[in-house]
Formats: structure tokens, C-alpha cells, sequence
């Protein structure tokens, strides 16, 4: 539905950063066996979208304003290549749209916007 074309547009952009071309050789071992629990909070925010579209579409902004930071930052480097504390951002980016979506999967380390904007800190 046209209503959820915010979801759309933020859930392709997450897939496609999480799955580049060469997704085996930019992606640390350690991050690619969290990719199960990753699109399991992807499956769990599209069971819920259609009673929250209203609060999707506000978290939607604010992951999206995290991920413009990152982008630019980045300025097209794949991940391997970019400084570790910007890597970490990423994950910690990741982190937190399990954190918003579906809490209940649990997170791979403590995250929360705060904990974002101090890390960005140090990219």
C-alpha cells in the first residue's frame, strides 16, 4: 500500500547496505551470522507495519537521518575500507533498528540513540 511506502523505501535501502555485491568479502564472519536475527526483525517489523504506520514512518525519519550521516561519511567506501569507529556506527545502526522494531530479538550490544550519537563522536 501507498501508506507504506516510507517501509519500503528505508527497508531497501537497509537491505541493500547489509547485502552488497560482494556482500562475503566486506562483511566480518562475526556480523554475518547475526544477519538471521538482523532479518528477523525485518519480518517482525513487516508483521506489525500495518498497525503502526504512524510510528514506523517516525522512526523511519530518524533511522534514515543516521543513515544519511553514515553515507556521507562513508563517501562510497565499502565497509571493510572505512574507519572502525564509522564500522561500528553501521553495526551500531543495525543494532538499533532491532532495538526499535523488534526488541524482543535482543541486540548484539547495548544501543540506543544516545549511544549512536556519542560513537558518531568519534567518527
Amino acid at each position: 500500500p501507498l501508506a507504506w511506502a516510507h517501509a519500503h523505501r528505508d527497508l531497501k535501502q537497509q537491505l541493500g547496505q547489509l547485502f552488497p555485491d560482494d556482500v562475503l568479502l566486506q562483511v566480518p564472519w562475526a556480523w554475518l551470522q547475526e544477519y538471521p536475527r538482523l532479518l528477523g526483525a525485518i519480518d517482525h517489523r513487516l508483521d506489525k507495519l500495518g498497525g503502526q504506520i504512524g510510528k514506523d514512518r517516525t522512526l523511519s525519519a530518524e533511522l534514515e537521518a543516521y543513515s544519511k550521516q553514515h553515507e556521507t561519511r562513508a563517501a562510497g567506501a565499502p565497509l571493510w575500507k572505512q574507519p572502525e569507529p564509522l564500522q561500528r556506527f553501521f553495526w551500531m545502526l543495525q543494532e538499533y533498528r532491532v532495538s526499535l522494531f523488534a526488541q524482543q530479538l535482543g541486540t548484539k550490544l547495548p544501543v540506543s540513540a544516545k549511544r549512536l550519537n556519542k560513537q558518531w563522536e568519534l567518527c
